[in-house]
């Protein structure tokens, strides 16, 4: 891509993204509220159930989906081999939803504690939200598989426009069953039908804007898609482990179900903000695997422009506490003034998480995995420390024990990004 086109592109994808975060961020606020009220916080925490298995998606995408980016951007690929490429990771994308359908099978049958002590078997809703659960994690690693064609192409506002589909009819869901049976399990069940409609879309716009041929992968073409899926797959699963801590920690730890849905509303508000930033600069993968050098000038900016996001949200939490607060938890039973300070707490920490998403994107670009999977590693393992010493050393409650352990991660990985970053010449720091 050249440097106007590739400015096109980000202004292109940036656009996209302030309407799809928009979206999201106004639905949370609007009727996340009116649910809790509605069903209360314990049956809210299933509905935050359903959606945790989303995280998982990069776990079982065994790297292929940023694998098949960066080997349909490379200078050599021709138009055969991209088609071996494609077919090739469709096929085991297949097998592994097909893998994962007849996990969730044997987990039901043989009563595995797929939802820990948080949702015990016995529970009326059980089987329930473990179906809802495990077909939400096959369609979305499906979905990881369709997105990343449509990012290979530089057709990254499509996926933009999928996911903002997606969350305008989980919202319409919602709202049809707050207003008429306001039941529980339609809204366990309303994500599994807005990641459909989300598939639908994402094959309609392959179907009409990629030239693809379907043609049988050589055995060659298969190696490289697993080998290079291999370096992206230690880091994904590092990732995904480190990014599911949290929730796995109050899911098989946490005292009651409403600690879960403590944990949904505090992540929702954060990652409202992270996945704005995180969203508009996803492009700097793809532009890296294609053009690094260029986009190597920019980091330090960017970087520091997400920094001022992260201080803005962070004022915003400290000044609207008390208002935040009262309007998402006004009739649940649970501490306002403690709920407020792990809200505030977590907003620190996106303030450092929101600074080194750059530089994690290039770094993939780059294909330096091998660094990131180090640093990821790093942080479980310092997560697992802090949370143990925390947790029985200093006897803090579980939540405030968590949100402390995501401000020493998030300050912890991102120093070390920028000092890997740095190390290495990717950064050119001016002034």
């Amino acid at each position: 891509m050249t440097e106007v086109s590739a400015r096109k592109y980000l202004i292109s994808n940036a656009k996209t993204n302030v309407i799809r975060v928009g979206v999201s961020a106004l639905a949370n606020l609007v009727l996340t509220p009116f649910i809790i009220r509605s069903i209360g916080l314990d049956k809210y925490s299933y509905v935050a159930l359903t959606s945790f298995f989303i995280s998982f998606s990069s776990l079982f995408d065994l790297g292929l989906s940023k694998s098949l980016v960066y080997l349909l951007n490379e200078r050599s690929v021709d138009f055969y081999r991209k088609n071996q490429y494609l077919t090739g990771q469709g096929i085991m994308v297949l097998i592994i939803c097909s893998l994962i359908m007849g996990g969730g099978v044997v987990a039901l049958v043989a009563g595995f504690p797929v939802l820990g002590q948080s949702l015990p078997e016995t529970d009326s809703y059980y089987t329930i939200v473990v179906m809802a659960s495990f077909l939400v994690l096959i369609l979305t690693v499906f979905d990881q598989y369709l997105c990343s064609i449509l990012e290979s192409f530089f057709l990254l506002h499509h996926v933009n426009h999928g996911l903002t589909l997606k969350i305008m009819m989980l919202n319409i869901l919602y709202v049809i069953n707050l207003f008429t049976w306001n039941s529980l399990s339609f809204y366990v069940f309303s994500s599994v039908i807005a990641i459909a409609v989300a598939t639908a879309y994402y094959m309609y716009m392959i179907h009409r804007f990629v030239r693809w041929e379907i043609s049988i992968p050589s055995w060659e073409v298969v190696k490289t898609l697993v080998k290079q899926g291999f370096h992206f797959f230690r880091f994904s699963v590092l990732n995904s482990i480190y990014s599911v801590l949290p929730r796995l920690t109050v899911i098989y730890m946490g005292p009651n179900l409403a600690s879960i849905g403590i944990v949904d509303v505090v992540e929702k508000l954060s990652m409202s903000v992270i996945n704005l930033c995180a969203s508009l600069f996803r492009p700097l993968f793809s532009l890296s695997c294609h053009s690094p050098h260029k986009v190597a000038k920019k980091l330090f900016t960017v970087m520091l422009l997400n920094g001022g996001v992260g201080l803005l949200f962070v004022g915003v939490m400290v000044v609207f506490n008390d208002t935040i607060t009262d309007y998402f938890f006004q009739k649940a039973s649970v501490d306002l003034v403690f709920v407020g300070q792990i809200l505030m707490v977590n907003a620190v920490a996106s303030c450092f998480l929101l600074m080194s998403q750059p530089l994690s994107f290039y770094l993939q670009g780059e294909g330096k995995t091998n660094r990131l999977s180090m640093v990821f590693l790093a942080n479980i393992v310092l997560f697992v420390l802090l949370y143990l010493s925390m947790a029985e050393v200093f006897r803090l409650n579980i939540l405030m024990s968590l949100a402390l352990c995501n401000v020493f991660i998030s300050a912890f990985f991102w120093g070390t990004l920028f000092y890997l970053s740095k190390k290495t010449s990717i950064i050119r720091l001016r002034g």
